[in-house]
């Protein structure tokens, strides 16, 4: 997943009339914090509007506001169209991820947040919007905060992006670390609101699961889609059942770790890599090596 954070300049930020400024401010700050810690990557936009508007390279108010500031090394994209995706580069950058998911946040609900979410729709991305983290301003025809329900509550949910409360984001944000420490959110075979996988993409992974040598045959989509570590649930590692009954969620809990078996563990996916280079194509090898070769770090 991505986080993007859109348009969150001075020029808007303080302007005295933009909706719920401060809590808007300071949820977005959460959200990109809890993003950072769980290694999600964060991408910054910042919106043109053209030589004299005030809003240009070189204007002080143009700047991301300080609150919220990327840090180095975080990827920082301008545009002079509404959405987002008017950039090129970005949108080649996009394309070329594994996850399509994508994380929606910043300015303004009427004009570039909606042109985002609905760029982004129409290129196939997973595209998310939480709950008190766009804004805009008064207009003739709405307030602030009626246009803000509107398009959270009419526009985008159901047919454009899943809106979920604050909460929920946070939890998506959070790391889904599966017992043995593979990373749920990154595999292609996880089948859980909002990660959902078409049956398309279900095939496919089973597809690749025989090309690696995971399994001897292209399996049934309903056999590859996975919900998470549950005693019900096959696990080439047995060590569902072990977390189960020593209660705990991963074995980096356990006083034990790491015990013969998860040297084992990581043994055995460790004998799966070479064959991953061999057979994948780069972006299903990134997706692969975040899902399944970390491991050990995602323990640590």
């Amino acid at each position: 997943m991505v986080l993007l954070v859109v348009d969150v300049q001075k020029a808007l930020t303080e302007d005295d009339g933009l909706y719920d400024s401060g809590s808007f401010i300071k949820r977005i700050a959460r959200l990109i914090d809890v993003a950072r810690k769980n290694g999600t990557e964060v991408v910054y936009f910042q919106h043109d509007a053209g030589p004299g508007s005030g809003l240009s390279v070189g204007d002080p108010d143009f700047e991301i506001d300080c609150r919220i500031a990327p840090k180095k090394g975080e990827k920082v994209f301008m545009k002079t169209i509404n959405s987002c995706f008017g950039n090129g580069e970005f949108t080649s950058y996009m394309n070329g991820l594994a996850d399509k998911s994508i994380m929606v946040v910043g300015l303004q609900t009427n004009f570039c947040i909606d042109a985002t979410v609905k760029s982004a729709f129409e290129r196939g991305f997973k595209v998310i919007v939480p709950e008190g983290t766009n804004s805009t301003f008064d207009n003739d025809f709405m307030t602030a905060e009626t246009t803000c329900r509107y398009y959270f509550e009419e526009i985008w949910p159901d047919c454009f992006a899943c809106c979920v409360s604050f909460d929920e984001a946070i939890e998506l944000l959070t790391a889904k670390i599966a017992a043995c420490g593979n990373d749920c959110a990154s595999c292609p075979r996880y089948n859980v609101p909002p990660f959902e996988k078409t049956e398309e993409q279900l095939h496919h992974t089973a597809e690749l699961w025989m090309r690696i040598g995971y399994r001897d045959q292209v399996i049934h989509n309903d056999e590859i889609s996975c919900t998470g570590c549950k005693p019900d649930n096959w696990c080439r590692y047995h060590v569902v059942d072990c977390c189960k009954e020593k209660g705990i969620r991963t074995c980096a809990e356990c006083s034990e770790y790491p015990c013969l078996k998860m040297k084992e563990c990581f043994e055995i996916t460790a004998s799966f890599e070479p064959m991953c280079r061999k057979v994948c194509t780069e972006e299903e090898y990134m997706q692969l090596e975040k899902a399944f070769f970390r491991k050990e770090e995602n323990l640590s």
